[in-house]
């Protein structure tokens, strides 16, 4: 007798779920729904304060290696351009030829001084922006009983159709979620009010 219990629950589960019918309407009650969030990203960190007085930060921090740059690069250019006139001189080639050495090198040890000095910084403030963000959903999404939380982003600009289609195969491959829950809630807006108190 208890074989052939076993074999019609077996049987059931088989041809389509009876087993799993029987076992359900054994349980005192359903499990509760899963209440899903979704947020926009782009607006999020579009619009939070501390993101912002971050990128106003960065900025500083970039601007003085930037602006060298700039200077050496326009340097070079104006070099390079000289050097294919027939008109310039052997004095003046070698001396063209010397400026472009030393601002190639000069922008080795400016890249080197970034990397040394303002990239460490950098990638503490991008940690603690991402772990502060993270904190501030756990809290919100606990708050107001959310099971779970979907980022999302669009480009802020249509793009063309190929460049679509490359951008989601692209975030397909780096395990991008596409929200498609009917149920869910965009919760950007009320976190946002909240990260920013």
């Amino acid at each position: 007798m208890k074989r052939a219990i076993i074999i019609t629950l077996g049987l059931a589960a088989a041809l389509g779920g009876g087993g799993w019918l029987l076992l359900a309407q054994q349980s005192a009650a359903p499990p509760p729904a899963t209440k899903v969030g979704v947020v926009d990203m782009r607006k999020l960190y579009g619009d939070c304060k501390y993101v912002k007085d971050l990128k106003t930060k960065i900025e500083d921090q970039v601007k003085p290696f930037k602006t060298k740059k700039e200077e050496l690069d326009k340097l070079m250019v104006d070099w390079q351009t000289a050097l294919k006139s027939p008109k310039i001189t052997k004095e003046t080639r070698e001396q063209g030829y010397d400026v472009l050495k030393e601002c190639k090198r000069r922008l080795e040890d400016l890249d080197f001084k970034f990397k040394q000095e303002v990239s460490p910084k950098l990638q503490k403030d991008m940690e603690n922006l991402v772990a502060n963000m993270n904190q501030k959903v756990k809290i919100y999404s606990e708050h107001f009983g959310y099971h779970l939380v979907v980022a999302y982003g669009q480009p802020e600009l249509p793009l063309e159709d190929g460049d679509t289609m490359r951008l989601y195969i692209q975030a397909i491959d780096f395990g991008y979620i596409r929200v498609a829950c009917p149920s869910a809630v965009d919760i950007t807006s009320g976190l946002l009010t909240y990260v920013n108190q």
